[in-house]
């Protein structure tokens, strides 16, 4: 008995310790006071809603997500900047000769385009 009470105690503290930690929300470098739930991505834009059901939606490049949890490894989640591929590609990634394109798919300038 008094085994499982230990185990218990310990499942006890061990989830008391993760429930202390939690993501930091900060926007164009203000820490928001809410905690974060959910975040999703519409397009451009980071759409975080908070434990009060309350939303908030901001560009990308303002948002910055911290994870305090050393446990993750995850300090900071941020976005690179969008390349362009220009060109003429097969869907294994080689580039393709625009001028001499047999039937199939490619993708032309970041689309994808069907030969028939």
């Amino acid at each position: 008995m008094k085994r499982i009470l230990m185990s218990l105690l310990a499942v006890l503290a061990v989830a008391a310790a993760f429930a202390a930690k939690k993501p930091t929300v900060v926007v164009k470098g203000t820490a928001v006071e809410k905690t974060p739930v959910r975040i999703t991505f519409d397009g451009d834009q980071v759409v975080v809603t908070f434990s009060d059901q309350s939303q908030q939606t901001e560009p990308m490049s303002d948002v910055v997500v911290r994870f305090e949890d050393d446990a993750t490894g995850i300090r900071s989640v941020r976005q690179e900047p969008r390349q362009e591929h220009k060109g003429v590609y097969d869907l294994q990634g080689r580039k393709a000769d625009d001028r001499r394109l047999s039937k199939g798919v490619y993708v032309v300038n970041g689309r994808k385009v069907v030969i028939k």
